[in-house]
């Protein structure tokens, strides 16, 4: 059998077995490739999913309420970059999840119980192509939130070896929002949710097509004719090689600085292509590109903005914005499950475990000393006439001490707190019981 055909043979194959989203299938010359062998090769396409998930992580987080044996459990637990890559797997296929391995009283296919959880061993991180939910162990109060989703799933870790996983013990990161009909989609996950855009695949493929095609134009973009007398005569006597032996010659020899050669009756020509509206077409691919995928070209493609006084903070301030949302919808989530069911372990050697901690992520943006000076000012500048106008209100007696310290404690001005709010930071959601 030809080796391409049966190249493509296997191709076919996995297409027949490939679903939704995340594997895609596209045309890329004749032959059906997934987002996720895209993905693999690297460039424009990694670029798009690689960039949000690790600079949502980028920056760390701040767990208010927390002391130092929370930062160090999340540490050692690698949180972060585990839930960077469940990102990356949710936006390539549309859903991404951390597996809780631990030390409990139950196995992976019994609900976990935070009450005898005793040390979490690591979060491992799948992608929604290895998780199936079994249809035979679906919720059926119609009281509860859980109400038609799988109590067990089958996750395929490496061996293809599926391995049955109670859904307590999965902290899922969902796609972006898909309608689905029916309850449950094809994947029988139904927090699954829509990845990479088929669209934006081939966006990116017509921009390396045309890449392509432009290198061919600019490598031919000069020929060479040789006008030569008695050719065809030559050709029907058997005398190619010496035809091809004269072309050679001037070939070799032919060069900016240096002269060409031929016989009087022979001509010799070089004829330009012209390259006139490549670039312009290269441009408009670009901004398909971009438009496909959300994302500013400036920051997909490394170029310099265009424009009197650009400076390109407006297109980052895009991703920026992207990235916040990402981190609100689907990362945050993921991150409170998580960290409630640090602080639930007995045996990690955790002391502190406030009633009260929120999580915070770290500024996106980077900011300088200037503008980090110019914050502190202004800070310092309001609470001088916030103090002012206390002093001024008390001495007229228009409100009195208590309330002027009430007033202070609401606004968490001076240090002061809330009463019966020791830590100052609220309630945050308890997420350790809850699936």
């Amino acid at each position: 059998m030809d080796e391409r055909n049966d190249s493509y043979g296997q191709v076919l194959a996995q297409a027949a077995a490939a679903r939704q989203y995340g594997t895609q299938l596209v045309d890329l010359g004749g032959m059906a490739l997934g987002a996720r062998w895209f993905y693999a090769q690297g460039g424009l396409l990694a670029r798009i999913i690689d960039m949000p998930a690790d600079l949502a992580t980028a920056r760390g987080v701040t767990v208010k309420g927390a002391g130092e044996q929370l930062r160090a459990e999340m540490e050692r637990l690698k949180l972060l970059p585990c839930a960077s890559d469940a990102l990356r797997w949710s936006l390539l296929d549309g859903g991404g999840a951390l597996i809780v391995m631990s030390q409990d009283a139950g196995t992976l296919e019994e609900r976990l119980d935070p009450n005898n959880l005793v040390k979490i061993e690591e979060f491992r991180v799948v992608t929604l192509n290895q998780i199936r939910g079994d249809k035979n162990t679906l919720y059926d109060d119609p009281t509860q939130t859980n109400f038609g989703w799988p109590e067990i799933y089958d996750v395929t870790w490496a061996g293809n070896k599926a391995v049955r996983v109670h859904e307590s013990r999965i902290i899922e990161m969902p796609g972006a929002p898909l309608a689905v009909t029916g309850g449950l989609d094809l994947r029988d996950v139904p927090w699954a949710g829509r990845g990479v855009s088929p669209k934006a695949v081939l966006a990116i493929q017509r921009y390396h097509r045309a890449v392509s095609y432009a290198e061919k134009l600019l490598e031919k973009s000069q020929q060479a004719v040789h006008g030569m007398k008695g050719l065809a005569s030559m050709l029907l006597a058997g005398q190619e090689p010496v035809v091809r032996q004269r072309i050679d010659l001037v070939d070799a020899n032919r060069t900016a600085m240096n002269g060409v050669a031929v016989d009087s009756e022979d001509t010799y020509t070089v004829i330009s292509t012209a390259l006139a509206g490549v670039k312009d077409i290269l441009t408009e691919l670009e901004v398909a590109c971009a438009a496909e995928t959300g994302w500013p070209v400036t920051v997909l493609f490394g170029r310099t903005p265009g424009g009197l006084n650009a400076s390109g903070d407006s297109d980052w301030d895009i991703v920026y914005d992207a990235v916040g949302q990402l981190q609100a919808k689907r990362v945050k989530p993921a991150l409170e499950r998580a960290i409630s069911l640090i602080f639930a372990q007995t045996g990690a050697g955790i002391t502190e475990k406030p009633d009260a901690w929120e999580i915070c992520f770290n500024p996106l943006k980077p900011q300088s000393e200037q503008a980090a000076a110019d914050v502190a000012n202004k800070k310092a500048d309001t609470l001088k006439k916030v103090a002012e106008a206390l002093k001024i209100v008390q001495e007229t007696q228009a409100v009195s001490q208590d309330e002027a310290t009430t007033f202070l404690r609401e606004q968490n001005l001076f240090g002061l707190v809330p009463e019966g709010d020791a830590s100052g930071q609220g309630n945050a959601a308890r997420y350790a019981g809850q699936t």
